[in-house]
């Protein structure tokens, strides 16, 4: 194993790796890590809580996350 780390939030993860970063998302959190080292970006809390494998696209620099009638849309050059 490369690099690991521990995520807050729980349930189900969708992961997407661009520009140098790897996107894991959980029912409550969006957590940025460079790739491919694996140091830590930052995290940010999302507004609702997602039940189920949230839904994640990234388009034109931002990168989308959906899930229980909600969207959340973040930048995905920020930390």
């Amino acid at each position: 194993m490369i690099w690991e780390n521990a995520l807050q939030g729980h349930g189900e993860i969708e992961v997407i790796i661009a520009h140098e970063r790897v996107f894991a998302i959980t029912w409550t959190h969006l957590h940025a890590f460079h790739y491919p080292s694996g140091r830590p970006l930052g995290e940010v809390a999302l507004p609702g809580r997602y039940k189920g494998r949230p839904g994640v696209v990234l388009e034109r620099g931002f990168l989308y996350v959906s899930g229980s009638g909600e969207v959340t849309a973040s930048t995905s050059t920020d930390g």
